[in-house]
Formats: C-alpha cells, sequence, structure tokens
C-alpha cells in the first residue's frame, strides 16, 4: 500500500487534507490512485492511518482516516566503524 507525510495530523480528525505539490503530483498523476482506493498516511510522530481517497482535487486530496496503528519501528539496527589510518 502507497505512503504519503501529512506533517500535522490530529488524533481527533476524521479527514486530512494532502496539499505538497509533489506528493500530490505523485499520487495523482504517477500512482494513478482514484477515489475511494486505500492508501497510509503517516506523521512526524511515528502514528499511521489507513485513509481512504475520498476527493481528489486539482489543488489537494481528502483523505478519510480509517483505522489508526502505531507504526513499527525499524527492524534493522546498523553499527558504523571508522578504521583508524597509518601515518
Amino acid at each position: 500500500m502507497n505512503r504519503f507525510l501529512i506533517d500535522r495530523i490530529s488524533p481527533k480528525d476524521k479527514f486530512v487534507t494532502l496539499d505538497d505539490p509533489s506528493q500530490l503530483h505523485h499520487l495523482r498523476d504517477v500512482l494513478r490512485i482514484h477515489a475511494f482506493e486505500q492508501v497510509i498516511v503517516f506523521d512526524n510522530l511515528g502514528n499511521e492511518y489507513v485513509a481512504l481517497v475520498s476527493e481528489i482535487g486539482p489543488l489537494a486530496v481528502k483523505l478519510e482516516l480509517k483505522e489508526t496503528k502505531k507504526a513499527k519501528g525499524p527492524g534493522v539496527k546498523i553499527t558504523v566503524a571508522c578504521a583508524i589510518p597509518k601515518k
């Protein structure tokens, strides 16, 4: 399922608007998502929402939030090491 970032999502919201021009272009023109398809939106706080595309306009997409779920943490741990060069 396709994911999109929305900066501010209040837990009380039933609808959110995706109005970032680059994400709007990606959703509408590249992925060709139509009304009544499901997408995932997420915020900067680590929350994910299953959303239904309710309206697609020329400047914004209106999304209806259906389900809230906590995002999973990173599954991979990375260790970075640097070799000390000789003189």
